[in-house]
């Protein structure tokens, strides 16, 4: 007498019933490794690689430590501990340090002769963060990219769209 051993069961989900393909609507549906398939056509359906639990380690000093990083809404790569413990103690991150001074460089290219108003050099630091954020300002002047925030800035809106490039040119030389 011969035991055929059957394959290992693959767990069959609850989040899904049904294939959300309309010319399948198969109810053949099977996880295996946080992914699921459609057995019938193939459909990935969902997709289940984000780890939500926490986990802590013991920190040098025997404090309790969370595992693991934290991506912001902003940022393009997660947040590493050294950073959050650089803020613990009262000093600020490079991505800090960075928009710190763009909004510096831009108060300073917004001022005399062009007096460009608050609210211009707000939209102008939030083009900067965008700038941050796909380092466009690797490799370049500070004060450059603060001129071209502004100059967007400007451009876009209708009452302060009276400043042409040259003008922000002028600043930076």
């Amino acid at each position: 007498m011969t035991q055929e051993v059957p394959p290992p069961k693959k767990r069959k989900t609850d989040r899904i019933q049904v294939c959300t393909v309309p010319t399948c609507q198969s109810r053949h549906l099977e996880e295996d490794n946080g992914y699921l398939v459609c057995q019938t056509c193939g459909v990935i359906l969902q997709e289940a690689n984000i780890v939500s639990d926490n986990m802590f380690i013991d920190g040098p000093g025997g404090e309790a430590m969370r595992a693991g990083v934290t991506v912001g809404n902003d940022s393009a790569r997660p947040r590493n501990y050294d950073a959050m413990a650089a803020r613990i103690v009262g000093g600020m991150t490079s991505r800090e340090v960075s928009e710190a001074n763009g909004r510096q460089a831009i108060r300073a290219v917004s001022g005399h002769p062009l007096n460009i108003v608050q609210d211009m050099q707000d939209t102008a630091m939030q083009v900067y963060k965008l700038c941050l954020a796909n380092n466009f300002v690797q490799g370049r002047l500070t004060r450059n990219v603060a001129a071209v925030c502004l100059y967007i800035a400007c451009r876009r809106s209708k009452e302060t769209n009276k400043f042409m490039l040259i003008d922000f040119a002028d600043k930076c030389n």
